[in-house]
């Protein structure tokens, strides 16, 4: 059987605490279930609930409409404050609880589960893209891996991903790789084209080379006889500016959506979990780690994850994926009770 195999888990995170009229699980168990055509996919849905004095939560409606669907299992956390125990728990520190118990519950009720997808309840999947990159990434990429990371998040706002605010040694490096092999491309043409002798003749020469295996020799033609250098070193200069003025979203994502393995890996930037894969091999790590971490309002959940390489002596990697598999639907933070800026939701 596959399932015993393999079993990916798609995994949906899902509160009480929502905001009036801010129903997002519905749109994306909707788009989970449309592309639910996999044996090796189990779609679950965690509801979190907490004791208030002694007394439970009751379910709510759309819980029990969920449960017709999909597999439903509740958490349990403590309240924000108990008055019959005296204790006063946050809420950054509840949701972080509740987080943990939905990420051990997974791994536990499903032995041969290698991986699972915690998918926010405003996190909904881009549905040309989502299922035939995730899978592939696990098939073609995951199992390959010796060591596995931490987590894979397969989201990352895109505005924070610019030349500006993340500059990193990988994006400096795609940067720069891509606008020398444009500058190449274009000026090689150019320069057959415009300053050739036989300028019809610009394609007939580079398969000259090219067929010869005289590649090096070509590039020596193109740039380093005359004073040819200098034209190269201002197409790419120019080149250069004018990517890193479209930004690096807008240049990089829309070539590496052609295939899942132009999708890129990298270790991840600050910010944001609404979509993140755990492994099998190395959840307990992450389980122990916020176990031992004390969550509040100026260090959320988010903000601790990004002390768990040093944590572990940078001995497990945290990892993003490039494009983006999923959309941040949501408007409203129930943990910071406060409306989104909606440019800033990708």
């Amino acid at each position: 059987m596959v399932g015993q195999y393999f079993v990916p888990t798609m995994f949906v995170s899902v509160g009480n605490n929502r905001h009036e009229g801010k129903f997002y699980i519905g749109q994306t168990l909707k788009t989970l279930l449309e592309q639910y055509d996999d044996p090796r996919i189990i779609v679950t849905v965690c509801e979190t609930s907490h004791y208030n004095d002694g007394q439970q939560q009751p379910i709510s409606d759309e819980t029990k409409l969920i449960r017709k669907f999909v597999p439903l299992y509740i958490v349990h956390t403590q309240a924000i404050h108990t008055r019959s125990l005296n204790i006063k728990l946050n809420e950054f520190e509840r949701e972080k609880q509740a987080y943990l118990k939905c990420l051990k519950a997974n791994f536990d009720l499903f032995p041969s589960v290698n991986y699972v997808l915690f998918l926010q309840d405003d996190a909904k999947p881009i549905e040309k893209f989502f299922l035939r990159t995730l899978l592939y990434l696990i098939d073609q990429r995951f199992k390959q891996w010796k060591e596995k990371p931490a987590f894979l998040k397969i989201y990352h706002p895109r505005w924070l991903l610019d030349y500006l605010k993340h500059l990193s040694f990988y994006i400096i490096v795609q940067l720069f790789s891509m606008s020398l092999l444009l500058t190449f491309i274009i000026y090689t043409y150019l320069y057959y084209r415009y300053y050739s002798l036989k300028p019809n003749n610009v394609f007939s020469k580079i398969y000259y080379y090219l067929e010869n295996k005289k590649g090096f020799t070509l590039i020596w033609h193109v740039l380093f006889s005359n004073e040819k250098i200098n034209y190269f070193l201002y197409y790419f200069l120019l080149i250069t500016t004018v990517l890193f003025l479209l930004n690096h979203s807008n240049v990089s994502w829309s070539w590496r959506r052609l295939h899942p393995s132009l999708y890129a890996i990298y270790q991840t930037p600050s910010c944001c979990l609404p979509a993140v894969i755990y492994f099998r091999q190395t959840y307990s790590y992450v389980y122990d780690y916020l176990y031992k971490t004390q969550c509040n309002e100026k260090y959320a959940i988010d903000t601790a994850f990004d002390n768990l390489p040093q944590y572990y002596n940078y001995k497990l990697r945290t990892l993003v994926l490039e494009p983006n598999l999923i959309h941040h639907i949501g408007l409203y933070s129930r943990l910071r009770q406060s409306y989104i800026n909606p440019y800033l939701i990708d």
